[in-house]
């Protein structure tokens, strides 16, 4: 059993993680829950089956009244989550965050800098990765059987127009909502579906006058990968006509000897003349978290690290910032 306390009460941690850590209470035995609100922090205790006093609103009030913990699970905004994940290392407790691991590329060093200096061990929850039209898709690239990668374009599109209509927080207020709470799934995703690392970046990025958002919201990325095949990125926030939403992106990967298409719930396949449609399962809402939170369960029970650990998803959160850079250097070039 893994001595847990959760830092973050909002709608996410209800919705997504009270069902999950409900579903888990075998593996993580939730000792306490933390939230600047009380009523949310009090709630969550409750729903748990705490008892009241389980509920606080300062993380070290929480560390120093809680005996014995093994890990924290990081909830909050994204904003909150570097000095919340650096506390917990600083008290070495082992940490599961929530996605973007951080909102600055100071903020990952710190904390990759109190993970080291903790020994602590963390992860950061990119469900993406396990669904199963995703698993599917990256054994059929990596099968041999269509050839090498020429390139893999990657499409987002979300109607977010609406001001607040955003599904979690408050991304509407973010100063770059598009790259640090949407494109960080899906520059990590296609590291994970090719294989490779990113070695160059080039962004334009942009916040037409009809948008609701304070930061851009519009952003187009050609990556280059370390075998010196291609990625593109198109992602919008603004869609007002088809909708690749969450868990529906569509990824295109054109091989030597064919054109695989990812879509929600099919991969067709081009090939040799021939057109083939593959169906792929839907998988239950939270398949993916399922799958993480087992293997760091696993890893803290002397297990391997999970795919998603700090090291791994360095390299994605880091091509967010080098995208980020790489925007404001086109802005000031034009």
């Amino acid at each position: 059993m893994i001595k847990t306390v959760v830092i973050g009460a909002g709608k996410w941690a209800v919705e997504c993680w009270l069902p999950l850590l409900t579903e888990q209470a075998d593996r993580y035995d939730v000792r306490a829950v933390v939230d600047q609100r009380s009523e949310a922090a009090h709630a969550m205790t409750a729903a748990l089956g705490l008892t009241p006093d389980c509920a606080y609103l300062d993380l070290t009030a929480a560390l120093d009244q809680t005996p014995s913990l093994d890990a924290g699970i990081v909830l909050t905004s994204p904003e909150q989550h570097a000095p919340v994940i650096i506390t917990l290392a600083e008290h070495g407790l082992n940490v599961l965050t929530e996605k973007p691991l951080a909102t600055t590329r100071d903020e990952a060093t710190a904390i990759a800098r109190a993970a080291e200096t903790g020994g602590v061990k963390v992860a950061v929850v990119q469900n993406y990765r396990y669904e199963t039209r995703i698993q599917r898709f990256r054994e059929l690239l990596h099968s041999g059987d269509y050839g090498g990668l020429s390139h893999l374009v990657a499409r987002f599109a979300a109607d977010y127009r609406q001001p607040d209509s955003w599904d979690v927080g408050d991304a509407h207020h973010m100063p770059d909502p598009l790259l640090i709470e949407g494109a960080i799934h899906h520059l990590d995703m296609i590291r994970y579906l090719t294989g490779h690392e990113i070695a160059g970046i080039t962004a334009m990025t942009r916040n037409p006058p009809w948008s609701s958002f304070a930061g851009p919201a519009v952003a187009g990325i050609l990556l280059r990968l370390d075998n010196d095949a291609i990625a593109i990125y198109e992602g919008t926030l603004l869609a007002a006509g088809e909708q690749r939403r969450w868990h529906h992106e569509q990824y295109r990967a054109e091989c030597a000897e064919a054109t695989l298409t990812l879509h929600p719930h099919s991969i067709e396949i081009h090939h040799a003349g021939q057109h083939t449609t593959m169906a792929t399962p839907t998988d239950h809402p939270r398949h993916g978290h399922r799958r993480i939170t087992a293997d760091f369960a696993a890893w803290l029970a002397g297990g391997p690290p999970p795919d998603t650990h700090l090291p791994d998803n360095l390299h994605s959160i880091t091509a967010i910032f080098t995208a980020q850079r790489a925007a404001e250097a086109m802005a000031q070039s034009v």
